[in-house]
């Protein structure tokens, strides 16, 4: 690690496909979609290609031009992805995150786009690299923390909660929460847990 001087001392992140990521401080990140938002020149592509006889040099050519595009979007991807990691890993002297079941969630074929385009695998591999080398932490919660269904004011939970219900009202204390807001304040409050309930002071990183 170098020594390195955090901006702030911790933060839980709930990561989703309409936000990218939220932090517990309000900070806020958008999902890029790079890759649906051009599916209609990927699928152009895959047709043209389909269309030329295999092994003829407008086949190659077809061919060609599809894998330029997906190196394209691999590289704005990882671009993007980078300059997001560095950021957190930079800023956080703690971070905590869920363990997300990423291949399970890639077998619903609705959502497996999007979640490609998301990449949430390869956003803990690199979070979880850069907080070493910066000196920082990063605690990996329990998938089945329920961090959307607790009210983060008063603990209570709410199991009746649907996917799709965004905003939701606590019936015991009544503390209106966006959903994805309220995740990471719970999730930052189980990482401090898990560390003893002492937060990290944001000082330098060894």
């Amino acid at each position: 690690p170098v020594s390195f001087i955090f901006l702030r001392d911790s933060a839980g992140m709930d990561m989703g496909l309409k936000r990218l990521v939220v932090l517990s401080d309000g900070t806020q990140y958008e999902n890029q979609v790079l890759l649906r938002s051009e599916l209609t020149h990927l699928k152009r592509l895959s047709r043209r290609l389909s269309r030329r006889q295999k092994g003829s040099k407008r086949w190659w050519r077809a061919k060609d031009q599809l894998a330029r595009f997906h190196e394209r979007i691999a590289n704005r991807r990882a671009d993007h992805l980078h300059k997001l990691t560095t950021e957190l890993a930079s800023t956080y002297a703690v971070l905590g995150m869920e363990d997300l079941n990423v291949v399970g969630m890639l077998r619903n074929h609705h959502l497996a786009l999007s979640l490609a385009d998301a990449s949430f695998g390869e956003i803990r591999r690199q979070l979880q690299y850069k907080s070493d080398w910066f000196g920082g932490r990063m605690v990996v919660i329990d998938r089945f923390y329920p961090s959307s269904q607790l009210c983060s004011v008063c603990g209570v939970k709410n199991p009746g909660l649907r996917l799709e219900d965004r905003e939701w009202t606590c019936q015991n204390c009544g503390t209106q929460h966006d959903r994805d807001a309220n995740a990471a304040r719970n999730i930052h409050a189980e990482a401090l847990r898990l560390l003893n309930q002492t937060p990290v002071v944001a000082t330098s990183g060894s």
